[in-house]
């Protein structure tokens, strides 16, 4: 997975008034799940599928937290989630949305 987060935040940029934490899924199918302070979406057209160089990977076991954002990575998928606990869990083999 590869995690990408812009907003207010130490050297982030500001996007549409606010955090943003976008992560692409390249295989088996490229998605992107982006998580905003007011939505929380799955992309399955994305035409920038530049995504899953060997920079930004999350070893299993490790916990990233930025702004109102923290992922946790397990051998089970990756889960994200915003400080109101909505977010998603994705794995090659699925995605899910709470």
């Amino acid at each position: 997975m590869h995690l990408y987060a812009r907003g207010r935040h130490r050297n982030l940029q500001a996007f549409d008034g606010g955090p943003e934490l976008s992560c692409d899924r390249r295989d088996p199918t490229y998605i992107r799940l982006v998580l905003t302070p007011k939505s929380n979406k799955e992309f399955t057209n994305v035409g920038d599928q530049g995504c899953c160089g060997a920079e930004n990977i999350l070893a299993y076991g490790k916990r990233w937290v930025l702004g109102p954002f923290t992922c946790d990575s397990a051998t089970g998928g990756l889960t994200c989630k915003r400080a109101d606990g909505r977010g998603f869990t994705v794995s090659r083999g699925s995605v899910q949305q709470f």
